[in-house]
C-alpha cells in the first residue's frame, strides 16, 4: 500500500504495515495523532504531528 500526492511531487509513501518485516523500521515521528483512536497514548519523546511533519505545529 503506498500514497502519492502533489504536494510531495516525485515522493511514494509507503505503509510500514505493508512490508514483510515492519520491525526492522525505527519510527522518528507521528503523524496524524489527531486523529488517533482515544485509547492511544503515544509517550515516546518521539516528535508528533496533527496532520503531517511540517504542515503545522508539533503536539
Amino acid at each position: 500500500m503506498s500514497f502519492a500526492s502533489r504536494q510531495w511531487p516525485g515522493e511514494i509513501h509507503l505503509f510500514v504495515a505493508a512490508f514483510e518485516e515492519p520491525g526492522v523500521f525505527e519510527p522518528k515521528l507521528h503523524v496524524y495523532v489527531s486523529e488517533q483512536l482515544p485509547w492511544i497514548h503515544l509517550d515516546d519523546g518521539l516528535p508528533s504531528f496533527d496532520r503531517t511533519a511540517g504542515e503545522d505545529s508539533s503536539n
